[in-house]
């Protein structure tokens, strides 16, 4: 594969082996962001030739705080700690706002 930072791909691999060989977990959680916002993955072709595709994300899912300093916080009661093997976003979002 030849890219830049820029390059999208279309792949139904979730690259879990890919991820599993990275050691270190601060690249691991790169690599897991990066393929987020960078892959399409294929859905189903439809019988007339239509493909259905599945977008990355053009959201980085990581706690961030907004411009007027409230923390938006992804969480996953079924998760466990370490990096997500999913590239689902996440559906829970833990938001602070602090109270003057």
């Amino acid at each position: 594969m030849h890219g830049g930072p820029n390059t999208y791909f279309l792949s139904r691999d979730l690259m879990r082996g890919h991820a599993f060989l990275l050691r270190d977990v601060n690249l691991k959680s790169c690599f897991r962001r990066w393929q987020q916002q960078h892959q399409y993955q294929l859905i189903y072709i439809e019988n007339n030739g239509r493909v259905k595709l599945k977008h990355p994300l053009n959201f980085n899912p990581m706690a961030h705080q907004d411009r007027d300093g409230n923390w938006h916080i992804p969480y996953d009661v079924e998760s466990h700690p370490g990096v997500s093997q999913s590239l689902e976003p996440p559906l829970l979002w833990l938001c602070l706002r602090k109270i003057s």
